[in-house]
């Protein structure tokens, strides 16, 4: 069966639609709301069931580490995004863009990147 969405798994396009219904009933999301965490949580079960070799990303870190496996539970903003698998273009381009303090073109080359790989962007409150 052929899908319209670029997500491959019938459970992640369901967890990706349930948390966007949850924040168009609810415009002004509450700090630490668990119920919507937990949606990202779920999101990024999903997601490793759907690309086993996915992993999670730092835009922003202390350190140089920008792609990290998936932790067996992930705590609230644990990452920023997910990718379908580790990628050192990608993180080089997140790197760039970081030293370019966000520069427009090297921003727009890292989410290009970050969509190649069918990346998704994690909310978290």
């Amino acid at each position: 069966m052929e899908r319209s969405s670029k997500y491959e798994s019938h459970d992640l396009a369901e967890a990706l639609v349930e948390q966007k219904m949850y924040r168009l009933a609810h415009p002004y999301i509450q700090e630490a709301d668990d119920r919507y965490n937990d949606m990202t949580r779920k999101i990024i079960a999903a997601y490793k069931d759907t690309y086993p070799d996915a992993v999670l990303g730092r835009f922003n870190s202390m350190s140089d580490v920008v792609l990290f496996p998936v932790p067996s539970r992930c705590l609230n903003f644990c990452a920023d995004f997910i990718v379908s698998k580790a990628d050192d273009k990608l993180c080089d381009l997140v790197r760039k863009a970081r030293e370019s303090h966000w520069d427009e073109k090297d921003y727009g080359r890292m989410w290009e990147r970050l969509d190649e790989l069918v990346g998704i962007s994690l909310d978290w409150t």
